[in-house]
């Protein structure tokens, strides 16, 4: 996520499906990168799920949308707020 968001000013949406890996990609991104982005449309696996929606929260998201697809994977949608723009 740093590399992409280097060149680039703004992010209105971000989809990120990778397999279980959202949780480094996330978690292993900075300020700098969270506050480019406007919203965030992910395919989530089984993990740290809680822990994930509290870091972001930190960074001005909530969640719009939380639907389990399954018991090891579902869909989460969060939108940036405006204090935390």
């Amino acid at each position: 996520l740093p590399v992409i968001c280097q060149s680039i000013e703004q992010i209105d949406i971000i989809k990120i499906d990778c397999e279980g890996a959202e949780y480094d990609i996330l978690f292993n991104s900075t300020e700098k990168e969270f506050h480019k982005i406007h919203e965030i449309k992910l395919e989530y696996h089984k993990g740290q799920l809680n822990e994930l929606k509290t870091h972001l929260k930190r960074f001005g998201f909530s969640v719009s949308l939380l639907k389990p697809d399954s018991p090891t994977y579902g869909n989460m949608w969060l939108t940036r707020t405006a204090n935390g723009s």
